[in-house]
């Protein structure tokens, strides 16, 4: 299984993961405004999708986590929702989200990310 990555470049938005737990993701989001210098765009809240392993043209292809697209946001039971610059208010959604998600399922645990 191929995880979320705690860093990657979205159509140019710089996605970080601040915390996450089994389907839930918490990045801050960043744009580069000068060579070196990232600027806080915002915070996103993600309901992590599971893709299992499967073949394509002959080629197993491994099993991974993956985000809603954009096309997503707001749209799948909220499973996309962005915070410009508000911290607090993405975390406390985070923590929601989890528990409404753990309520569904009882496989929801949070996973503390290094810092």
């Amino acid at each position: 299984m191929k995880y979320l990555k705690e860093k990657f470049n979205r159509k140019g938005i710089i996605y970080t993961l601040i915390e996450r737990s089994d389907k839930v993701a918490f990045f801050s989001l960043t744009m580069k405004v000068k060579k070196g210098i990232e600027e806080l765009v915002g915070y996103e809240v993600c309901k992590i999708y599971f893709k299992s392993d499967r073949t394509i043209n002959g080629k197993m292809i491994e099993g991974s986590e993956s985000i809603p697209s954009d096309d997503q946001f707001a749209w799948d039971d909220a499973s996309k929702s962005f915070f410009p610059n508000e911290l607090e208010r993405a975390t406390n959604y985070f923590k929601e989200y989890v528990l409404k998600l753990s309520a569904k399922t009882s496989s929801n645990r949070l996973i503390i990310m290094p810092k």
